[in-house]
C-alpha cells in the first residue's frame, strides 16, 4: 500500500514537471504559426509582385517591337523592293533579333510578298484578324497566339502598317517568341521549384518556367482552385496543388495591355520553400524543449527520490514502528 501511494507520488511530481512544460511548448507552436504565417504572406507577395513586373515589362517590348517593325522597311522603296532581297533582309534581322520566330510583309490586299522563312506562294493575310485590325486601327495590333508543333514554343503575331503620305503601302509582321517572359523570371531570382505560367483565355498554357517542353499546349483544369481565384478577382494569391503534385503558394494577375484581358500571369512559391526557415525554427525549438523537458523529467524522477521521497519512507517507517507499539 505504502509502495502504491509513493508510485502514485512520484508520478504526481512527473505530471507537475510536465505541466509546467507546456507553456513553452504551447509558446513554441503560436511562435511557429506566426512565423509561417509571416512567411505565407512573404512569398504570396513575392510571386505577386513578380507577375506585376512581368506585366508592366510586356508594355516595354510591345513598343520596342512597334520600333523594330516600323524600321523592317523604307515605305518609299516598297514599289521597287526585290522580293530575293527583301527575304535575305529579313532572315538577317531575325538573326539579329532571335526573339522574333519570323518576319513578314504583305501588300494591303494581304498578299504576302516578304518572309524571312520560306512561304508558300499563294500565302495570304487577308483573313487574318490581326491583319484587318492593322488597316483598321492604322497602329501596331496584337494577334492570336500560335504554337509551333515544331519547336514546342508559342508565338504571339504582331502586325504594324507602313505608311507613305498617309496610306498604307505595306504591313511588316513579326512572330514574337513568348519565351522572352522567361528571361524575366530568369532575372527576378525566385527560389527553387517556382514555376511562371502563362494562361491565355482558353486556359491553355503557352509558356511554362521551367519544363516548357511538357507544360506548353496544356488545359488547366476549369474546377482548379487557381482558375476559380482568378474568376472570383483579377488580381491576388491563392494557394494551391501544382500540376506536378507540388502544394504552392500563386500569385496571378492579368498580362494587360495589348493582350488579352483573359491572359493571365502567374508565379508559384512551393510551400516547402516558403516555409523551411520556419519549419527549421519549429524543429529547433521542439528540440531544445524536448532536451529540456527530459532533463526536468530526469530531475524529477531521481531528485525527487533523494529529496521528497527518501523523507517521506523514512516518516513511513516510523509511523509503522508507533503504531506497532515501538515509541522509541
Amino acid at each position: 500500500m505504502h509502495c502504491t501511494a509513493l508510485s502514485s507520488l512520484r508520478f504526481r511530481l512527473l505530471a507537475l514537471v510536465l505541466l509546467a512544460v507546456l507553456p513553452a511548448l504551447a509558446l513554441v507552436l503560436y511562435t511557429a504559426a506566426h512565423d509561417r504565417g509571416r512567411d505565407r504572406r512573404a512569398a504570396q507577395q513575392s510571386a505577386l509582385r513578380v507577375t506585376r513586373g512581368v506585366s508592366a515589362d510586356q508594355s516595354r517590348f510591345i513598343e520596342a517591337a512597334r520600333q523594330l517593325l516600323a524600321s523592317l522597311l523604307p515605305p518609299e522603296s516598297i514599289k521597287d523592293l526585290n522580293s530575293s532581297d527583301c527575304d535575305a533582309r529579313f532572315a538577317a534581322r531575325r538573326l539579329e533579333f532571335p526573339l522574333y520566330a519570323d518576319f513578314s510583309a504583305v501588300y494591303p490586299n494581304g498578299d504576302v510578298f516578304c518572309s524571312a522563312l520560306p512561304r508558300s506562294l499563294a500565302a495570304s493575310f487577308a483573313g487574318r484578324t490581326d491583319f484587318q485590325r492593322v488597316l483598321e486601327t492604322r497602329d501596331l495590333a496584337v494577334g492570336s497566339y500560335d504554337l509551333n508543333k515544331d519547336t514546342g514554343r508559342a508565338t504571339i503575331s504582331l502586325g504594324y502598317p507602313i505608311l507613305n503620305g498617309g496610306q498604307i503601302e505595306a504591313v511588316v509582321f513579326g512572330s514574337l517568341d513568348l519565351m522572352w517572359v522567361s528571361h524575366l523570371v530568369a532575372e527576378s531570382k525566385l527560389p527553387i521549384g517556382s514555376t511562371f505560367t502563362l494562361i491565355d483565355d482558353n486556359r491553355t498554357v503557352i509558356v511554362h518556367y521551367p519544363d516548357a517542353e511538357a507544360r506548353i499546349g496544356h488545359t488547366l483544369d476549369d474546377e482548379g482552385p487557381l482558375l476559380q481565384a482568378m474568376r472570383r478577382q483579377r488580381e491576388g494569391t491563392v494557394e494551391a496543388v501544382g500540376s506536378d503534385g507540388v502544394p504552392r503558394l500563386y500569385g496571378f494577375t492579368p498580362l494587360g495591355g495589348m493582350f488579352s484581358a483573359e491572359t493571365y500571369v502567374t508565379v508559384g512559391i512551393p510551400k516547402s520553400v516558403a516555409f523551411a526557415e520556419a519549419n527549421r525554427l519549429i524543429r529547433n525549438n521542439l528540440i531544445a524543449l524536448g532536451f529540456v523537458a527530459v532533463l526536468a523529467l530526469g530531475a524529477a524522477w531521481f531528485g525527487g527520490d533523494a529529496f521528497l521521497l527518501g523523507h517521506v519512507r523514512a516518516l513511513l517507517r516510523t509511523t509503522r514502528k508507533l503504531t506497532e507499539g515501538d515509541l522509541s
